[in-house]
């Protein structure tokens, strides 16, 4: 029989750790009804892999380490594909990418080496079809790629919103938001 220990929590659920066949430990969680809302087990590499659980008992969340010292965690869909990927480097940089269900990317966000969150939607096939970002001084800027227009959206000194569009010929549309 594999060791095993029994932690009991002030929620009325209990923490349950045991050493595996392999000599990895695992670490189930449990809410007081008893159903598991967590699995943490050591992965191939040596790192942790904890998986988290919804109500129906289907995995919800996979949350690991990879190599390189980062997070990995992957939202799941009811039927098991992935819903999300989001990568957090060691150095703290995050990319994002919503998946489809099919498994294509539909978007990613990342932050680019100057801090800035930047933003590209894709469709069926793979192509951009939007990106965004927004400057250090608070501007969003969003390139619509299929059609070229460009929108500009900034708060002003007043502290109205003000948009600028800006189409494939260069023609800008300015429109501020009413008074308070």
């Amino acid at each position: 029989m594999a060791e095993r220990s029994v932690e009991k929590l002030k929620n009325g659920g209990k923490v349950v750790t045991r050493v595996n066949k392999s000599g990895k430990t695992v670490v189930r969680k449990k809410n007081a009804d008893g159903k598991t809302t967590a699995v943490t087990r050591t992965g191939k590499s040596g790192n942790p892999v904890t998986r988290k659980k919804g109500a129906d008992g289907k995995t919800t969340a996979v949350t690991r380490t990879n190599k390189k010292g980062g997070t990995v965690k992957r939202g799941k869909n009811a039927d098991g594909s992935t819903r999300s990927v989001t990568r957090t480097n060691a150095d703290g940089k995050t990319v994002s990418r919503g998946k489809r269900a099919d498994g294509s990317t539909k978007r990613v966000t990342r932050t680019n080496a100057k801090g800035i969150k930047v933003s590209r939607k894709k469709d069926a096939e793979g192509n951009t079809t939007r990106k965004s970002r927004t400057t250090a001084k608070g501007t969003k800027i969003a390139k619509n790629t299929k059609t070229g227009t460009t929108t500009r959206t900034r708060l002003n000194k007043a502290g109205r919103k003000v948009t600028v569009k800006i189409d494939k010929d260069g023609n800008k549309t300015k429109t501020k938001a009413p008074k308070k």
